[in-house]
């Protein structure tokens, strides 16, 4: 509460990264996976959420519990 929207901005994208790098070395649950997607459509990086989006649904196949977590992820990202 006490951040600049400068300061929280940063913050955001220091999260972000993290995250993505844990992905990316890691892997992770889809919940992870959904906020980075709204992560990064937050930021304003649509071609990036779309690319994690897409890559997400290629690492969890037809599990449709994921699909629906991500399906969310990109409604609320503005994706779809």
């Amino acid at each position: 509460a006490d951040l600049s929207p400068q300061e929280r901005a940063e913050m955001i994208i220091g999260m972000g990264n993290s995250l993505s790098e844990r992905l990316a070395n890691e892997g992770g649950p889809p919940m992870d996976w959904a906020r980075l997607i709204t992560a990064q459509a937050v930021l304003g990086n649509r071609e990036q959420a779309t690319a994690i989006l897409n890559e997400a649904r290629a690492v969890f196949g037809d599990n449709p519990e994921a699909e629906a977590l991500f399906q969310r992820a990109a409604a609320q990202a503005g994706l779809e």
